[in-house]
């Protein structure tokens, strides 16, 4: 239905559709300005379709566009409803129709959207869409991803049709769900962290809320180092095993943050059964570190959990020992561990000088272990301090002391013991529990 508005001089398009492939498109349209009489805005209306329809109308020779990667590839198998679509058309030259005027909105349901291979894509989604200054923003309400539970999100596309101008990609995420599913995708490019951990999401335990962010420029064949992922996780009753030395990282909650180049998890549970207070960084892009982990953790430790970390201070220590850990693992593989140890609560004791401090009596120790591929190297800028019972300032080595790794000899600027007079000590551990002084 096409008329001719004698006093305007333009047409009018109305009460009309047309038929394509069974599908119904309604269109509408007049005069959009007095001064360009010959540019009908026009209104498309479809009340139904589908991605598999755009697909199979795209023109041929568009399908290489940014527009077509997202509206024929990257976003498929929705049903769409109430398509609505209106775009100025010059009458006198429509091959010049600026499609970056383009405006639009529908709602979909049972959208997949693959946004970038192999991160995990969103399936199922319902929720609607805007087209408005060249760009699209796609409003999820609900949908998947694996089997997290996509609580809402948004999908947004600049300069989507501009021919020469790279918009960008941002997409946003409120999930719920398992960790193991939360490990896989940061396991996947470009985080790749579990490759860098070695966490196995099958063998994790527990449930998670979280917020995800991925923004990336809108290229066809987009180099990894270009996706930038942020994410913010809550973890609940999580299992992490041998996450350190072989322990179970368990309980939290914890927090669980992607950002900055490195990935961060903090919180209070427990490592290897004992109470801790944890905040770890594992390094995305060791290339831009200068580490490979750091972990700050205050937990307390028995002669176990020392021998776990590779720390024998049997002929020193006995029993429990609250300490504060500020961890550094490098690239090389060698860990330089600051502790700050408090040894009321143990046994301190020295053999040659059959020194020994009972439990209860104050104390504290400060000092630097260094160690290689795991095992303890040297304990420098040792301070000890017991209330009333002595003090020393020194370093201790580690080696071979028969078949084990062990103190193999130490050495102390001052030394007293129990008000003794201030005096220099070196020993070695030549023989399990023999030391010559």
């Amino acid at each position: 239905n096409i008329a001719f508005d004698q006093e305007t001089k333009s047409l009018v398009l109305q009460d009309t559709h047309v038929i394509v492939n069974g599908r119904r498109i309604e269109l509408s349209g007049k005069r959009l300005d007095k001064q360009t009489p010959s540019v009908l805005g026009l209104n498309v209306v479809i009340p139904e379709t589908s991605f598999d329809d755009i697909q199979s109308l795209w023109p041929k020779n568009q399908r290489d566009s940014i527009a077509a990667e997202w509206l024929t590839k990257n976003l498929s198998k929705a049903k769409i409803r109430n398509l609505h679509i209106t775009a100025p058309i010059d009458l006198a030259a429509p091959e010049n129709f600026d499609p970056t005027q383009l405006d639009g909105s529908f709602s979909f349901e049972n959208l997949t959207a693959d946004y970038r291979a192999p991160l995990i894509p969103v399936t199922g989604a319902k929720g609607s869409a805007t087209l408005k200054g060249d760009v699209l923003l796609v409003k999820v309400d609900s949908g998947k991803m694996a089997d997290l539970v996509v609580d809402n999100g948004t999908v947004e596309i600049t300069h989507l049709t501009h021919p020469t101008i790279v918009g960008d990609v941002t997409i946003h995420a409120a999930l719920a769900g398992q960790i193991g599913t939360v490990l896989d995708y940061i396991g996947r490019e470009p985080i790749n962290l579990g490759e860098t951990v070695g966490i196995k999401p099958d063998q994790v335990k527990g449930t998670t809320s979280l917020n995800a962010k991925v923004v990336f420029p809108a290229l066809k064949d987009l180099p990894a180092d270009q996706v930038r992922v942020e994410v913010d996780a809550t973890l609940k009753d999580i299992l992490l095993p041998s996450v350190v030395h072989g322990l179970d990282l368990t309980g939290g909650p914890y927090n669980l943050t992607v950002k900055g180049g490195a990935v961060t998890i903090a919180g209070q549970g427990a490592l290897g059964g004992k109470a801790i207070d944890l905040t770890y960084m594992q390094a995305i892009n060791l290339a831009e570190s200068d580490y490979l982990s750091k972990i700050k953790a205050k937990i307390t430790t028995d002669a176990a959990l020392r021998t776990k970390f590779g720390v024998n201070l049997d002929q020193f220590v006995a029993g429990d020992v609250p300490v504060t850990i500020d961890y550094t693992e490098a690239k090389t593989k060698d860990e330089t561990i600051g502790i700050v140890a408090d040894v009321t609560p143990a046994v301190v004791m020295f053999s040659p000088f059959k020194y020994r401090k009972p439990a209860g009596i104050g104390g504290q120790v400060t000092c630097t272990v260094t160690t290689h591929n795991g095992e303890v190297q040297k304990i420098s800028d040792l301070k000890l301090a017991i209330d009333k019972g002595g003090s020393a300032s020194g370093s201790i080595v580690f080696g071979k002391v028969g078949d084990v790794q062990d103190v193999k000899s130490g050495k102390f600027s001052n030394f007293t013991m129990a008000g003794a007079n201030n005096f220099a000590l070196d020993f070695t551990q030549t023989a399990p529990n023999v030391f010559d002084v």
